[in-house]
C-alpha cells in the first residue's frame, strides 16, 4: 500500500474538531471522508471502504464506544482509531476493550495521528491478505 492510497472515514461529532482532524489527515497524504453522526457511518463506509476510521468519544455519551464494538463484530480488518476527550487510563482502556485498536487523546499531533493511521492500516492490510 502506497502512502497516498490510506483511505479514512472521521466520525466526530463537533464540527470544528472534525475538519481539523480532517485538515491533519488530508495534509498526510489520506483521503478522507467525514460524519457528524454514527448514523452516517454505513454510507460512508459503503462510499469510500476506507482502510480505517477515527471515532472520536462522543463526550456527552458511549456513542464513539458503541461504535468501536459494532465496527469491530462486523468489519474486524477494518483499522480503529479512537481520539477521546477524556484523557484518564480508564477511558483508554475501555477504547481497547471496545475493540480500538489505538487510542490516542483529540489533542493528537497530526503527524503522530497519521502514523497510528497508517501502522493500523498495514497491520490490518497484512492480516487480510
Amino acid at each position: 500500500m502506497t502512502p497516498a492510497a490510506l483511505r479514512v472515514v472521521v466520525v466526530e461529532e463537533h464540527d470544528l474538531l472534525r475538519g481539523e482532524i480532517i485538515r491533519r489527515l488530508r495534509l498526510g497524504g489520506c483521503t478522507v471522508a467525514g460524519a457528524g453522526r454514527a448514523g452516517d457511518l454505513p454510507l460512508l463506509l459503503s462510499q469510500s471502504a476506507p482502510d480505517a476510521v477515527v471515532l472520536g468519544d462522543g463526550p456527552a455519551t458511549d456513542e464513539g464506544f458503541r461504535l468501536a464494538r459494532r465496527l469491530r463484530r462486523t468489519m474486524p480488518s477494518l483499522g480503529i482509531l479512537m481520539l477521546t476527550a477524556r484523557n484518564d487510563e480508564a477511558d483508554r482502556v475501555r477504547g481497547y476493550q471496545s475493540g480500538a485498536d489505538v487510542c490516542l487523546a483529540k489533542s493528537v499531533d497530526g503527524a503522530e495521528l497519521v502514523a497510528a493511521l497508517r501502522s493500523i492500516a498495514s497491520r490490518c492490510a497484512a492480516a487480510g491478505s
